[in-house]
């Protein structure tokens, strides 16, 4: 899965990457690709929950898996990442409860990964500690299709606006609102079935129950 990932994405592996997971949750690891300020494509574990680098701590008070993309540029939290700091997180497909209940499994049911866009910083509790990466992802108003289900859906990136996504020299005012415009119709394409409640971790979690 690894070399796969990096193949796709012309990215370099770096650190110690997750293994295939079909329920990750929000401060676990997950696979993330970022532009290095050293020129170099990365394919970096990073840790599911964003922490900006002024806390002093790693849980805080409000969640940070998820930011919305309308807003980030108004949230202290999100500011500097979402001008300097984009990045992709890959996946095959993710989750949504309906009414809170009800898993739904949502992919497009291709071969290449889905390329959720989210943000990521660098994070340590003292100096002479050693950095973490941290991520969150950006999510938009669903789509028609998607709305039955949930109100919220990741903002995915196309392939082709990939690098300007993550240049960090790409203005967010400029790339934010171009991204979550071409997400409409990445979000039209997903396909989606309603799936047992999560519990392990196994490929049979995204089976439809149908």
């Amino acid at each position: 899965m690894i070399d796969e990932l990096a193949d796709f994405y012309q990215a370099t592996p770096t650190g110690k990457l997750p293994g295939k997971s079909w329920n990750i949750r929000p401060t676990q690891e997950v696979a993330t690709i970022l532009d290095g300020k050293d020129s170099i494509r990365h394919l970096a574990p990073s840790h599911w929950s964003f922490v900006p680098p002024w806390s002093n701590t790693v849980s805080l008070q409000y969640p940070t898996f998820n930011a919305r993309l309308e807003t980030v540029l108004e949230k202290a939290t999100y500011q500097h990442a979402a001008q300097l700091q984009r990045c992709v997180i890959p996946a095959s497909g993710y989750y949504e409860w309906r009414n809170h209940r009800d898993p739904f499994y949502f992919s497009n049911q291709d071969v290449a990964p889905l390329s959720i866009a989210g943000l990521y910083g660098w994070w340590r509790p003292q100096p002479r500690h050693h950095w973490t990466l941290t991520s969150t992802i950006l999510t938009r108003e669903a789509t028609d299709n998607v709305e039955s289900i949930h109100g919220r859906m990741p903002v995915l990136i196309a392939d082709d606006l990939l690098d300007d996504w993550l240049d960090p020299k790409t203005a967010a005012q400029d790339i934010l609102p171009i991204a979550q415009a071409r997400s409409e119709s990445l979000g039209k394409d997903l396909q989606f079935w309603q799936v047992k409640p999560l519990h392990g971790d196994a490929p049979t979690l995204t089976e439809s129950i149908i």
